[in-house]
C-alpha cells in the first residue's frame, strides 16, 4: 500500500458525494438541504475544536 491512499480515499468520496448531490439534490426538500449543511458544519466546527483541544494538551 502506498502513503497517499488516505488522500485518494477522501478525494474519491468527495468527488462521489459531489455527483449525488447534483444527481439527487432537486429530490431532497430545500428545508432538508439547509438542516444537512448545518449539520455538516457543525460537525466540522466540533472536529476542529476537537483537534485544537488535542494539540493544546501536549
Amino acid at each position: 500500500m502506498f502513503a497517499g491512499i488516505g488522500v485518494l480515499a477522501n478525494v474519491l468520496g468527495i468527488v462521489a458525494g459531489g455527483f449525488m448531490g447534483l444527481g439527487f439534490g432537486r429530490l431532497i426538500s430545500e428545508r432538508f438541504q439547509k438542516t444537512l449543511m448545518m449539520a455538516c458544519a457543525i460537525a466540522v466546527m466540533f472536529l476542529g475544536l476537537t483537534g485544537t483541544i488535542k494539540e493544546m494538551r501536549c
